[in-house]
């Protein structure tokens, strides 16, 4: 591997994106657990366990998202995230 093939990585990682997430409104769009945590400011751990009971009403995710309308369900239940 030549000097031209290095690419660099944010310092930052993936924390750039989680408060750049933060700082923009919610929209209902397809999520990751992970993504819906930072929008309600709490664990992936916390988020799963609120989500417990809405398993039945929710259904499966397709790959490791929640489409929009799980996450509309998810807003009506939890209520806006912050």
């Amino acid at each position: 591997m030549g000097m031209d093939s290095v690419s660099y990585c944010s310092p930052l990682g993936d924390h750039a994106l989680i408060s750049d997430m933060k700082n923009d409104p919610f929209n209902i769009q397809s999520y990751t657990q992970k993504e819906l945590a930072v929008h309600y400011s709490c664990s992936v751990k916390t988020f799963k366990k609120w989500l417990y009971h809405l398993e039945q009403e929710l259904g499966p995710r397709v790959g490791h998202f929640y489409n929009p309308r799980q996450v509309k369900i998810i807003v009506e239940q939890l209520g806006m995230p912050n």
